[in-house]
């Protein structure tokens, strides 16, 4: 992790994250400490993969929009680790989520020996749509079925001023 941190007052600050117990590394030598992941950090980190499992389509179209809108659609590694928490990457994106979905992106280089990079494979035509476009299209369909949308905000007005109805509804 290269914390300047010594171990043991890291665990006495967390002594509520880890279970210490002590053991021999093999027979016949002295008992050593060990420590491990409580019940209350296993749930949390259990519950963090599951939430990265469940958004994980939604990381994967940010990486992608990230790269179409870099120059080649190249990213450094290093760059990308430094920022990973503005754009809500897991930890192990480059680890899990590269290999997983090669038909987006690929790694060029050696990950911790000098440059390294991630490249955009394939453009995504979906990728391309912003939100808004996306919510246009979807009301455009269910106005084709015969739906009509309200805004999805109240209007407040000053007195006097009225709003003829077929301006109060979108489309």
């Amino acid at each position: 992790m290269r914390l300047p941190i010594i171990i043991t007052t890291f665990l006495a600050r967390n002594h509520d994250l880890f279970d210490t117990y002590r053991d021999r590394i093999k027979p016949k030598t002295e008992h050593v400490p060990f420590i491990r992941p409580n019940r209350r950090l296993q749930q949390f980190l259990d519950e963090e993969k599951r939430i990265n499992l469940e958004n994980e389509p939604l990381i994967v179209e940010k990486a992608c929009k990230l790269l179409m809108m870099s120059k080649d659609n190249v990213v450094s590694v290093d760059k990308l680790v430094h920022v990973k928490r503005e754009f809500w990457f897991p930890n192990d994106c480059l680890v899990n989520l590269v290999p997983k979905y090669p038909e987006y992106f690929r790694l060029v280089g050696c990950l911790g020996y000098g440059k390294s990079f991630l490249e955009l494979v394939s453009w995504n035509l979906e990728f391309e749509k912003f939100v808004i476009e996306k919510q246009a299209e979807e009301e455009e369909e269910e106005e084709m079925m015969g739906i009509r949308l309200r805004l999805p905000f109240y209007v407040k007005l000053p007195a006097g001023f009225v709003l003829r109805k077929e301006t109060r509804e979108y489309g």
